[in-house]
């Protein structure tokens, strides 16, 4: 682990260790919606848990994976739902063959976390689910873009990426990703200060 992972580790850690649980994004609730009841949703890059509650409160199993020990210890602790659980895990090896075992219907959901790491993690993760995830599988998006670099943002100090949407929507044939829908703009993730640009892919695996 390079110097910067370390101290972007303790800062999510420290985030984490005073961040309130917020209620779900726009995001997860959209996904819900388009969601089989039954689907198994793996949440990656789950930080405090706010969608990966909401979707197993909607009757979801859900899984969460994050690599803050911090988060993860946290929403452990608040769980209380018997479908619901969190798996400490950075996203380069997270076992998704073990994790979906058995399972007919599955959601790989990875909001605000692609622009939190860089572009050879990203790679990795997307390579890993074009190996572990079975035809029919599906996989949502959210992520700041290029054009995101120039709004204000209410949290700083942390290792951030913008995501090239259309380039991003153009290599996921090469993953064996059938993109469904995508989409940028504002408007769809506001929080505090900021209405981010961000992107949304929906994809299904050929």
């Amino acid at each position: 682990m390079s110097g910067s992972a370390v101290l972007n580790e303790e800062y999510w850690d420290q985030f984490y260790s005073h961040l309130r649980r917020m209620p779900p994004s726009q995001f997860a609730v959209l996904v819900a919606s388009e969601l089989d009841p039954g689907t198994l949703l793996l949440d990656v890059g789950c930080g405090s848990g706010r969608d990966t509650f909401f979707f197993a409160g909607s009757g979801f199993p859900a899984v969460g994976f994050d690599r803050s020990s911090v988060a993860i210890d946290t929403n452990v602790e608040d769980a209380l739902f018997p479908h619901l659980s969190f798996v400490h895990a950075d996203a380069s090896d997270i076992d998704f063959a073990k994790a979906i075992i058995e399972a007919s219907k599955i959601c790989v959901y990875a909001r605000f976390f692609l622009h939190a790491v860089d572009a050879q993690t990203e790679a990795t993760l997307l390579g890993n689910l074009s190996k572990a995830l079975p035809p029919g599988a599906v996989l949502y998006l959210e992520y700041r873009t290029l054009a995101d670099q120039v709004t204000e943002k209410t949290f700083g100090g942390h290792f951030r990426r913008y995501v090239d949407h259309d380039a991003l929507v153009n290599r996921m044939p090469e993953y064996g990703f059938r993109v469904a829908y995508e989409i940028q703009g504002r408007g769809m993730a506001k929080f505090a200060i900021e209405d981010p640009h961000v992107g949304r892919i929906s994809a299904t695996r050929d």
